[in-house]
Parts: C-alpha cells; sequence; structure tokens
C-alpha cells in the first residue's frame, strides 16, 4: 500500500515538473499592455533574424514578428502572419488590419513541410505601431479579453545592443 502511495506521488510530481517546464518554454506572461518592452527588445538585439512569438496563453492563437538587418543602419521589424489551418480565417482580417496601419505588406509562400502563405507587413522601425497593432489584433480579430495573458518569447536575439 505504502509503495502504490509513493508512486502516485512520484508520477504526479513528475507530470507536474513536466507541465512547469512545458509551460516555462513558451516565454514570460504579459498583458497586451506590456507588449511594448519586449517588440522594442526584439528591435535593439544585435542578431538579424531574430525573432518574437506572442501567444496567446489561452487558445494558442499567435503572431511573430522578426528582426531584419538590410546594410548598415538599415534594419526593422516584420510581420509574418501564416494562413495555416487554425489562421486562415483571420488573415484577410489582420490583412485588413495591416491595410489599415498603412504598412508595406507582401504575401509570400513558404515551401517546406506543407506549403503556406505568409502575410508580411514591414514596421521599419516603428515600435509604437507595432505594439499598437499586436493589441488591435488580439482584441479585434482573436477576439481575447484585455486581461488575458499571452506569452512572449524572443528567440535567437543577442543581448542588448
Amino acid at each position: 500500500m505504502m509503495f502504490t502511495i509513493v508512486s502516485v506521488l512520484v508520477v504526479v510530481f513528475a507530470l507536474t515538473v513536466i507541465w512547469f517546464l512545458k509551460e516555462a518554454l513558451k516565454g514570460p506572461k504579459r498583458t497586451l499592455e506590456q507588449l511594448h518592452r519586449p517588440i522594442s527588445d526584439l528591435l535593439s538585439r544585435e542578431f538579424d533574424g531574430g525573432f518574437l512569438i506572442i501567444e496567446h496563453s489561452k487558445t494558442g492563437r499567435f503572431i511573430q514578428f522578426s528582426k531584419y538587418t538590410k546594410s548598415k543602419g538599415k534594419f526593422g521589424i516584420e510581420l509574418a502572419f501564416p494562413k495555416a489551418d487554425w489562421s486562415k480565417d483571420y488573415y484577410s482580417r489582420v490583412k485588413d488590419i495591416c491595410e489599415n496601419f498603412d504598412l508595406n505588406v507582401r504575401e509570400d509562400f513558404s515551401a517546406g513541410e506543407g506549403e503556406l502563405t505568409f502575410l508580411f507587413a514591414d514596421f521599419d522601425k516603428d515600435v509604437d505601431s507595432a505594439f499598437e497593432f499586436s493589441k488591435t489584433v488580439f482584441k479585434d480579430v482573436f477576439k481575447i479579453n484585455k486581461t488575458d495573458k499571452v506569452h512572449v518569447r524572443l528567440r535567437n536575439a543577442t543581448a542588448t545592443a
């Protein structure tokens, strides 16, 4: 009997640790009003190709920004929004918001594991616009509550420049 209780406790502990690790890998949780800093961090970090994923904690819906560098002093941030199974119902609304924000927009196809169309929107160095855009997409397109949390993951970026 004691062995069974210990076994159950070990399993529960292991599952709890796995759950916490999985959550930690998603990145810290923020409110929509706290997104300005991570977007600014993406732009200020040195690595070309660094990216920021902002994912709604409850639904998994996300947007992604990446940093690009064209030449010395010519860099910015760009949205890459996929037209995937989960996002196809949101794609045209996100595109409309890009146009409302007067962004340079292009669509491109990506070959790989399944071909996807991506919507790219160039924010140049305008962190404020990317911040307002993010809030608009999450509130008006994904219909999340203002108080909901999003996971924020900054990847492939070196220390602040």
